[in-house]
């Protein structure tokens, strides 16, 4: 337990900033090392003691660093806008002048389950990243698939039912680097918004952060929250192909980045759904009378092909200046 503790305090050291003011922080805690997951995930959004070991999760920070931290020559190689590669590398620079947000980072997104079948297509510098972003993405796919279980607990579905399909489902790594903010806001009201308000595509998303940023939506009261950091914990982004399954029982998590810090920001974001054509469609269980269909059914592909239409990468689209959300097209209409 030494050992242990040792490595936390170095993590901490080296990735985390000491927040203080987090009195009204949202969301609460899970706390994995606790026996009862009774209705663990209805408003809790953070775990610790998920099992997942500090080196694990300082390595796979410290590779994300070094891949950003590469000549740009070297990084281009994996450049592409063309948001169906399974391996890809973008810059987001700061948007026009009549814009109201600033989006700027560079990020790279890789495919990583079954990760026999894609670890040889990532990266090749820094040499260590395979080995230790395997090793993270390895272990964070365990947790999602102990995650999908609770909530399916939490409904009275048996978990196996569910879990069995995600075997071979998809698991996409988005890893991001947010440079160090500029010294002019984009707004007074909403100063070095680097990521724009929206959900998640797929089911669970676990989210590593070097050091706060992140902001969520607190459904209660409707305001923005900042979501606290604490060394080595893993935040949970319900998406928008959870709250298909479970005919919204659950909630996609509606959350943006602001990072107005001195130092750059990273994250690692492991978004985990079914295999890219399987169609996720609400439980008929969850389903009655009093409970109607809410939402058809979905897929990986068709998210992909949503969002292509403007070449963003949230859950958002423009068409002909409108904003529709991928999670509203899949609404039915009530009657």
């Amino acid at each position: 337990m030494e050992g242990v503790e040792k490595r936390m305090d170095e993590v901490e050291q080296r990735w985390m900033d000491v927040v203080e003011d987090f009195d009204t922080a949202f969301p609460p805690v899970i706390d994995f090392s606790r026996s009862n997951h009774s209705s663990p995930l209805e408003r809790s959004l953070l775990v610790t003691n998920h099992g997942i070991s500090p080196s694990i999760i300082e390595d796979a920070l410290s590779s994300a660093a070094a891949f950003f931290a590469l000549p740009a020559e070297e990084k281009s190689v994996y450049a592409s806008k063309d948001l169906r590669k399974s391996v890809r590398y973008d810059y987001e620079a700061d948007g026009p002048s009549d814009e109201l947000i600033t989006t700027r980072r560079m990020l790279l997104k890789h495919y990583a389950h079954p990760l026999q079948h894609w670890i040889n297509l990532w990266p090749s510098k820094p040499t260590h990243y395979k080995e230790k972003m395997g090793k993270y993405a390895d272990e964070a796919w365990k947790l999602a698939l102990n995650l999908i279980g609770i909530v399916m607990e939490s409904l009275g579905v048996e978990p196996r039912s569910v879990q069995g399909r995600f075997e071979d489902g998809t698991q996409v790594m988005a890893i991001n680097d947010y440079p160090a903010a500029s010294k002019t806001p984009a707004r007074p009201d909403d100063p070095f918004l680097r990521l724009p308000a929206h959900t998640d595509f797929g089911c669970i998303t676990l989210l590593l952060q070097t050091r706060p940023g992140l902001q969520v939506l607190d459904p209660i009261d409707g305001k923005w929250k900042w979501a606290p950091t604490p060394p080595g914990s893993l935040h949970v982004h319900l998406g928008d192909h959870l709250q298909v399954l479970t005919n919204g029982s659950y909630r996609g998590l509606n959350h943006r980045v602001v990072h107005s810090g001195e130092k750059e920001r990273l994250s690692v974001a492991s978004i985990h759904s079914l295999a890219m054509h399987h169609r996720i469609e609400v439980l008929d269980a969850l389903v009655d009378e009093q409970n109607p269909r809410a939402y058809r059914g979905t897929s990986f592909a068709e998210f992909l092909d949503f969002i292509s239409g403007d070449g963003t990468s949230s859950s958002s689209s423009s068409n002909n200046g409108v904003i529709s959300t991928y999670i509203d097209s899949l609404k039915i209409p009530e009657n």
